[in-house]
């Protein structure tokens, strides 16, 4: 999971590593391209990342308790980035919600707006990677 600025590395829910490769204020207080930092490590969290290879799945069920958990997960991590945008002008996820309510489905909680969207997400990442 990354913002760019920072990248996390999560393997069944758990944090296994995160490193921090620029400074977002850079970028939005002083307008210019942010220094890299912490080369090293970001190639290491690559590495890690890559190495990783996911268990076959063989049946209809299996497949269905994997994207489960993922999208449970992505859920979670979308309720979380509501939270942290709450009052920010401008977040991505908060617009997209925002844009939800107004046109599509007007009693949408976050609860909700997250569910729906982690699902979506899901399901198409699952049909591109069956194409």
């Amino acid at each position: 999971m990354t913002n760019f600025f920072e990248f996390r590395l999560y393997r069944n829910g758990t944090l296994i590593d995160s490193v921090q490769i620029a400074r977002p204020f850079i970028v939005h207080k002083l307008k210019t391209i942010p220094p890299v930092e912490n080369e090293t490590k970001f190639f290491e969290l690559l590495e890690k990342f890559l190495s990783f290879s996911l268990p076959k799945v063989y049946d209809a069920k299996a497949l269905a308790v994997e994207l489960a958990k993922r999208t449970k997960f992505l859920r979670e991590v979308v309720i979380e980035q509501l939270q942290e945008e709450a009052g920010k002008p401008g977040g991505l996820l908060t617009g997209f919600y925002e844009a939800f309510r107004q046109f599509l489905i007007g009693g949408l909680s976050q609860k909700d707006f997250a569910d729906l969207y982690s699902q979506t997400v899901t399901y198409g990442l699952f049909v591109a990677r069956t194409r």
